[in-house]
């Protein structure tokens, strides 16, 4: 490709219904503004192409270069938030929990979140998780939990059962959350966690995640002590 010394650059003003002047091939650079559109366009040597466009709003201007942008990816969005809880009672007994024993009921069953995704197979990105237990104080030896999630129902597993992820759910497993030590908050305890950002997949035709809360540490759970667990997402 042949080169050539750049001539003078021209700088042009005036309205989009004007008619804007032909120029040479070393005029390419030469701009012209419109001041109703507010577009700047740009001679390309051949003919005048859009450049940028200048915006002001409350006097921040706002520059948007190379408008011509191509890509094949999908772009990320927001299609609304969801807080979905379920809740579990544990069994009337007191036997201890060793580290990562399930903490849930028995006969077995899983936390369901329903609808926690705008569309059915959809993204949701998991923001927080809290978890409420109805007890009066906090037992010896409880610290934090982990939360393992499902795209679709897993294995239930019983209550002071050690978690294990059964070979027919590897599928369906989504990864576990550390969740943070509950707090006495008067008369309930309460475990808020905050900035998890780990996204998700809903399986195809749902908008359900399922759960299952297993212990981090060993203590000596009360009879009969309500569970519940919030989640809080966003769909992308």
């Amino acid at each position: 490709m042949a080169y050539y010394k750049e001539g003078v650059i021209q700088r042009y003003v005036g309205a989009s219904t004007d008619t804007k002047p032909t120029l040479t091939t070393k005029d390419a650079g030469s701009k012209f503004y419109e001041t109703d559109t507010k577009l700047l366009y740009a001679w390309s040597g051949s003919a005048w192409t859009i450049y940028e466009l200048l915006r002001t709003n409350k006097d921040v201007n706002i520059q948007i270069e190379d408008v011509n942008v191509s890509s094949s990816a999908p772009v990320p969005f927001s299609t609304g938030g969801a807080s979905v809880s379920a809740a579990q009672t544990r069994p009337d007994n007191n036997t201890a929990y060793g580290i990562a024993d399930v903490v849930g009921t028995d006969p077995a069953t899983n936390l369901e979140f329903a609808a926690v995704a705008p569309v059915s197979g959809g993204h949701l990105l998991l923001t927080g998780v809290d978890v409420r237990i109805d007890a009066a104080a906090i037992p010896a030896g409880m610290t934090t939990f982990e939360l393992h999630l499902f795209n679709a129902a897993p294995t239930a597993i019983a209550d002071n059962t050690a978690w294990a992820l059964a070979d027919a759910d590897r599928a369906k497993y989504l990864g576990k959350v550390m969740l943070s030590a509950p707090v006495d908050v008067g008369g309930t305890l309460w475990s808020q966690t905050d900035g998890i950002n780990k996204k998700f997949k809903c399986a195809a035709a749902s908008t359900t995640i399922y759960g299952q809360l297993a212990t981090s540490t060993a203590y000596t759970p009360t009879a009969l002590t309500v569970k519940t667990v919030t989640l809080h997402t966003v769909g992308v």
